[in-house]
């Protein structure tokens, strides 16, 4: 047992927490390293104490943004189902761009290139008619036909 009947462990995460409120309160590493002779350990031990917190503090704001992050989500929805509730048409779709924004949804994406081969064969399960001369997708595929791209396995 170490100081006050602590385990190792328990001071070390004791000495950890320490660490952490001193640098959410603003302190800077510089302002840790004098604990190093009150708690007799050596600087190598204080700067394992402030990656611990400061990989705490990376770890709590990274669980802090994905709350936030639907909080906000959840915000805009409530707004958007208002807007349409209120026949305001324009305010939902200002929303829906404000959400598409948040999310990164704005790129343009070709859903041929996410699913590939499964957008013609759509088309041959239904006898649908495929654009362009009939056999392909009028897009070319970048194989330089008029043909879908192929998958290799």
């Amino acid at each position: 047992m170490a100081d006050n009947g602590k385990t190792p462990q328990e001071l070390a995460r004791e000495r950890v927490d320490i660490v952490y409120h001193m640098l959410l309160d603003g302190k800077g590493r510089r302002d840790v390293f004098p604990l190093a002779a009150e708690w007799g350990v050596t600087d190598r031990t204080v700067r394992n104490y402030l990656i611990d917190a400061e990989t705490k503090i990376g770890t709590e704001a990274g669980l802090y943004r994905q709350s936030y992050l639907g909080r906000v989500l959840m915000r805009l929805e409530h707004l958007y189902q208002m807007a349409l509730a209120e026949g305001d048409r324009p305010e939902a779709r200002k929303v829906l761009k404000d959400i598409r924004e948040m999310l990164g949804l704005n790129e343009a994406v070709e859903i041929k290139h996410l699913i590939p081969n499964a957008w013609h064969s759509m088309f041959d399960e239904y006898g649908i008619r495929r654009p362009g001369n009939g056999k392909g997708n009028g897009a070319g595929g970048g194989n330089g036909k008029d043909e879908p791209p192929q998958v290799r396995n």
